[in-house]
Parts: C-alpha cells; sequence; structure tokens
C-alpha cells in the first residue's frame, strides 16, 4: 500500500522578508485548525490520551454524527484504505494539491499538512468515495497571503471534486455546502465513520485576530459521492 510521509524534505521556495510571517503562521496554523477530540477520533484513542495536555475549540467526539459517547469496552474498528489519497483536484479554483495522510496531534487534535502547500487526509476514518465522511483539512494561510485552501470559499454548490488514490482511480464529489461554523460547532455527519460516501474539506475562516493569530470560525465544505473512474 502506497503511502505518503509527511515528513519528506523539498526545497521551499521563501520569499524576501516572509521567513518571520511563516514562522507566525506555523503557529497559527497548528493552533487554530486543529480539531479536538478530548481522547482523540475513532480508531486513535489510544495513542492520543496519553498526550492530551490541553482543550483547543473543536468538536468533541461524542457529537460526532450524533453517536453519542462509546461504551466502556467497546472496539472501533480502525479503517484499513486499500489505496489512500495521493491528490486533490478542484479544476473551478485551479488547485491541484499532494494528499498528506495524518492522526492526529499530541493535544488528540487532527494534525494539519507538513508542507503548507499540501492537504491532509485524516488516516483513520474512511478513504474518499468508501463508505462515511471522509475529512481532508489544509492551510488558509494569512488573509493578505492566502495558502493552499486560501480561497476554499469561493467554491460553489456544484462544483467537482476530485481525489486521486494510489492505484490511479479517481473519486469525484460534488459540492452541496460552503459554510462557515464557529470553532465549538459543527454540521451533522462530520467524521461520520459509515453512510453514504462524502467529502468533508476544513480549513480556517471567519475574523482573523492579528493579535492571536487566530481565525474565529471554520470552514467547511462538504460533498456529495458522484462516481469514480
Amino acid at each position: 500500500m502506497a503511502r505518503i510521509s509527511v515528513r519528506r524534505r523539498r526545497r521551499q521556495v521563501r520569499l524576501p522578508g516572509q521567513l518571520f510571517a511563516e514562522v507566525l503562521l506555523a503557529g497559527l496554523l497548528l493552533a487554530g485548525l486543529a480539531i479536538y477530540w478530548p481522547s482523540g477520533p475513532p480508531g486513535e484513542q489510544a495513542a492520543a490520551t496519553a498526550n492530551v495536555v490541553g482543550a483547543a475549540p473543536g468538536i468533541f467526539v461524542d457529537e460526532l454524527a450524533g453517536r453519542g459517547v462509546t461504551a466502556p469496552g467497546q472496539i472501533v474498528p480502525a479503517f484499513v484504505p486499500s489505496a489512500p489519497p495521493l491528490q486533490l483536484l478542484i479544476p473551478s479554483i485551479n488547485i491541484h494539491p499532494r494528499v498528506e495522510s495524518v492522526g492526529v496531534d499530541r493535544n488528540g487534535a487532527m494534525a494539519v499538512p507538513y508542507y503548507y502547500f499540501d492537504v491532509a487526509w485524516y488516516k483513520a476514518g474512511p478513504t474518499p468515495g468508501d463508505p462515511g465522511d471522509a475529512v481532508i483539512d489544509g492551510h488558509a494561510g494569512y488573509p493578505d497571503q492566502p495558502l493552499v485552501f486560501g480561497r476554499l470559499s469561493s467554491l460553489r454548490d456544484g462544483a467537482k471534486i476530485i481525489v486521486v488514490l494510489a492505484d490511479g482511480s479517481q473519486r469525484t464529489f460534488v459540492v452541496t455546502s460552503v459554510r462557515s461554523w464557529p470553532v465549538r460547532s459543527h454540521p451533522t455527519g462530520l467524521f461520520q465513520p459509515d453512510g453514504p460516501p462524502r467529502l468533508s474539506l476544513i480549513t480556517c475562516s471567519g475574523d482573523f485576530n492579528d493579535k492571536t493569530k487566530t481565525y474565529a470560525d471554520r470552514l467547511v465544505v462538504e460533498a456529495t459521492y458522484f462516481g469514480a473512474d
């Protein structure tokens, strides 16, 4: 099974005067975009629980898909993708980033992409096109320095999103909702492990606090499954 290492190295081109901004941006993205579970998302609770050091605002596991708190001793089966996603294509906004496979960070939050212009797929959830809600997050950047998902809010209902998998197949989705949510709210079904195939893209949005370098909201793009090529 092909995998993408989030620690691979590649040359980064930095424009003059942007080094300081990148340092601040890294802190912003790691703290601001993360989605928090007190005991980790399904399939990764054990790894996250020992490392929780605080609570970032976000989505709690007992809220996901309205399923309630996992019963004591209940085992949540891990997803085993046959072909993980390698690339995301959104023709209407002309982006085609690589996809990293991520789990959770030491705070129990969904990790963000290692490289600013990559996106990240939550590998403990469904593969795009399989039953359930596949989740991909990406960096929005500063208001005047947009990154890979900086123009995600310009998507419209009906826009196509294509995910290229490691086996060469393509899974196509159609946008049904583009909406900003306060950091403590989320759409129904986000991270749902079963049901009709769907895709959720997440990034930062809303008012930007220049002092704390954080955004007030999260943008969630929801898309339904259209088919495979």
